[in-house]
């Protein structure tokens, strides 16, 4: 009899308890640490940049900026995000050392929506102030930008480059 008063007590009173440490936890990896936010606006930036490039096909600037997206996302401690960003960044690096030191605009467009996919999840999950996510439903793509810039399309030539729409 002493044993099963023991279980119905932690079963009336323990276990809500370590229910609610369970949700307390899963809604603290719901939203980024103060640490990842800092960083991931460092991470924003250096994102900032390589769409300017496509944009304004400043194909030169492109490895040294993904160069510079690589460090930055390495200081995310969300591991599975850092590593989506430096492997994305990684392939911009790769693709710019080949042929004259700079991708091609098709082949730079191609890696900007690799690298714009785990950032597009982090800024929809998070909303960090300033961002915006635009999608084009033209050639079914996503990508980051400040909220104060007009659309520019980084996925377009310039018959299309404001095409998109906000959506978070």
């Amino acid at each position: 009899m002493n044993k099963n008063w023991r279980q119905v007590v932690f079963a009336v009173f323990a276990l809500p308890l370590l229910g609610g440490a369970i949700n307390l936890y899963a809604d603290k990896k719901t939203a980024a640490e103060p640490s990842d936010r800092t960083a991931m606006e460092s991470v924003l930036d250096r994102y900032s940049r390589i769409h300017r490039d496509i944009v304004t096909d400043s194909r030169g600037e492109i490895k040294d900026d993904a160069s510079l997206l690589w460090v930055a996302a390495g200081k995310v401690r969300d591991k599975t995000l850092s590593s989506a960003i430096q492997k994305a960044a990684k392939l911009m690096i790769s693709d710019s050392s080949t042929g004259m030191g700079h991708p091609s605009i098709p082949q730079a467009m191609d890696d900007f929506k690799k690298l714009s996919a785990p950032i597009v999840e982090w800024v929809k999950k998070n909303k960090p102030e300033g961002w915006s996510v635009i999608y084009c439903s033209k050639l079914d793509a996503s990508w980051v930008q400040r909220k104060d810039l007009e659309i520019q399309n980084p996925y377009s030539g310039e018959d299309m480059r404001s095409c998109g729409e906000k959506v978070s």
